[in-house]
């Protein structure tokens, strides 16, 4: 007997690796959805079986961090100079076990639900526990979402990001209701697999999984269409241009590189009006560090921009640190800055959300270049940068780099009368890895949750103009490109998620804590449970 329940224990971690596997291919550049149900059935049938949820949980978690993030590792040999050995450690202690037992924490909390979901032979009571399965995963994965390092990193309806009716609904639900609705749905399936021979079972839940998928695909295209018909007569264009140099990490960060790379970004800033249609062009973008000496410090810089600036009478937003102060009291930052048709300084952002171990005072490593000595400050006011165009009023919600996962500095950001999410990044760190569309993906969820135009800038890496929570066009990671595009502005419209983001985990929590005030006053929920019909 005892070697048996190993047995079994040895096949269950094996289909938690084999389910986070699966899973891995929900998330970019493969885009298949579909996978999410496999994996997450298959991790459901596991908690209902093994003694050990909190385990199956751990190595399912670990094996989904790795097999999402694997591309970590060459960045920390490649760029921060770390062996493989000290390399795999940090990775393991940094991502991947706090991810394992994040999991295990779910798997553990979610093992009694599905359990009694497993025996109940009850359709309404068998919606009843799958309501509290879903509630129970989605507020724990909200929790995390919001307060873990990785943050949005691993959240399954960003990868939902090609499925327009999908998005579409986000504008409402957000991508939390998303991830509700999908775990509801497997929640329902898991009962038609642990109940195979009966036919009736399979029948009505099979039913159910089938109505939720078609009411969401309903819904969000009926929304869909109300939006492709819908005109504002406020409404106005801009068309864009985004520089996409392709410039290397160890080039970038090189002062004996800057001029040449100043030379690369007026060269193509002044290519892209070269066409007949050019002259619409009102706002060049270059991305993250595009200067990384520091644009008040350089006097070449400053009039290389204004030539670009002056002679094709558009705006330029760009990233650059921010050197402020002199001598000990100097404090660095990573920031955005967007320059008038007349080459002056209109406004500034500078990054709030700084990436543990790398760009904090207590990072474990030095960015190079001009961070050797100094490290960046975390900016204090998370305010959009505007603009004034004919006349016409543009808020930019501009986030750097992987701000743009961190849900509640975007709501922050976006929420203040924005109009346009602006995210500029450099992923050449991570070289031709999934990195960069698995970023774009947040992106493209930020902007069907707000209902929002959206555009993303690297200078190596996936470069995008998106609308309606559709990609218009894109760059490839490592093609030198100017991307050109014209976005529909509309005045600010909150969507509802927008005027009550998280409203969903209200409903979650709502039920999670009715389920834990059943347990504290010792209220059997196997009462949930029925043999027969």
């Amino acid at each position: 007997m005892v070697m048996k329940a190993r047995y079994q224990e040895t096949i269950y971690l094996i289909l938690c690796i084999i389910s986070a596997i699966t899973i891995r291919f929900v998330f970019a550049p493969y885009h298949l959805q579909i996978c999410v149900i496999p994996a997450l059935v298959t991790l459901f049938f596991v908690v209902g079986k093994s003694k050990y949820p909190f385990i199956c949980g751990f190595i399912y978690g670990c094996t989904k961090a790795i097999a999402i993030s694997v591309w970590l590792l060459n960045t920390l040999t490649s760029h921060y100079g770390l062996s493989w050995l000290i390399a795999v450690f940090f990775y393991s202690i940094a991502i991947v076990i706090p991810y394992g037992i994040w999991t295990g924490i779910f798997c553990k909390c979610i093992q009694s639900p599905i359990t009694l979901l497993c025996k109940s032979k009850n359709i309404s009571r068998i919606i009843a526990l799958s309501l509290l399965t879903a509630s129970i995963f989605t507020t724990l994965e909200w929790v995390r979402i919001n307060i873990s390092p990785e943050n949005s990193w691993g959240f399954f309806p960003a990868a939902f990001s090609n499925i327009p009716e999908l998005m579409e609904l986000a504008a409402y639900i957000g991508g939390i209701g998303l991830h509700f609705i999908v775990v509801f749905l497997c929640s329902i399936l898991i009962c038609a697999v642990q109940n195979i021979n009966n036919q009736i079972i399979i029948f009505k839940t099979s039913a159910i999984a089938i109505l939720t998928v078609f009411a969401s695909f309903i819904t969000g295209g009926m929304l869909l269409s109300h939006l492709n018909n819908a005109e504002d007569a406020d409404g106005q264009k801009i068309e864009i241009a985004l520089i996409h140099p392709v410039i290397s990490q160890k080039q970038r960060w090189n002062s004996a590189f800057d001029q040449q790379i100043l030379a690369t970004y007026r060269q193509m800033s002044l290519q892209a009006f070269d066409d007949n249609h050019s002259d619409n062009i009102r706002l060049i973008i270059w991305p993250e560090t595009a200067i990384t000496a520091g644009i008040q410090d350089s006097p070449l810089t400053k009039a290389v921009i204004s030539e670009i600036t002056k002679k094709t009478g558009a705006w330029l937003l760009t990233g650059s640190p921010a050197f402020i102060g002199k001598g000990q009291g100097r404090k660095i930052y990573n920031s955005a800055f967007l320059y008038s048709p007349d080459g002056e300084i209109k406004g500034r952002y500078d990054k709030n959300f700084l990436l543990p171990f790398a760009e904090r005072k207590y990072a474990l490593f030095s960015l190079g270049g001009y961070q050797q000595s100094q490290l960046y400050e975390s900016g204090k006011y998370p305010t959009p940068i505007s603009l004034i165009d004919k006349g016409k009023k543009i808020s930019l919600a501009t986030m750097i780099c992987y701000e743009i996962g961190i849900p509640q500095l975007s709501h922050d950001i976006i929420s203040q009368q924005s109009n346009l999410i602006v995210n500029i990044s450099n992923d050449a760190w991570f070289g031709n890895s999934s990195e960069s569309e698995q970023q774009l993906d947040m992106l493209i969820l930020r902007s069907a949750e707000y209902g929002l135009p959206a555009i993303r800038s690297t200078g190596y890496g996936v470069a995008a103009l998106i609308d309606n929570a559709h990609v218009i066009t894109k760059s490839d990671i490592d093609n030198k490109s100017i991307i050109k595009g014209t976005i529909n502005l509309q005045p600010y419209q909150p969507t509802l998620w927008a005027q009550l983001p998280n409203w969903p985990i209200i409903f979650t929590a709502g039920i999670v804590f009715i389920y834990l005030l059943m347990r504290i006053f010792r209220i059997d929920p196997s009462y949930l449970v029925c043999t027969e019909e």
